[in-house]
């Protein structure tokens, strides 16, 4: 049986090239650019912890001097700590 000829307009080619599946190098691409996303993910939730303690540090020392607006300044970057802390390192 004789292969078929490939219609050459451009209205099939573009259809083909969007159905098309991806080369191996741009696989590799996007595998890399989702892993370096969730390394990316886990620094932040490290450097989160880090910035936890030493906004509880300084809460400490600001309690332990009496000074109330340093005192609530901190508890509100604690809970917007909180609150920035999600949705990083999840596929979408």
């Amino acid at each position: 049986m004789p292969k078929r000829k490939r219609d050459t307009s451009a209205d099939i080619a573009s259809a083909e090239d969007a159905a098309a599946p991806l080369g191996a190098s741009q696989q590799r691409v996007q595998y890399k650019l989702k892993q370096g996303t969730v390394k990316l993910g886990h620094a932040f939730k490290v450097a989160k912890g880090f910035e936890r303690q030493k906004l509880g540090r300084r809460r400490k020392a600001a309690v332990s001097e009496g000074k109330e607006k340093d005192v609530q300044r901190i508890d509100a970057e604690i809970a917007a700590l909180k609150v920035r802390g999600h949705g990083l390192g999840q596929s979408v």
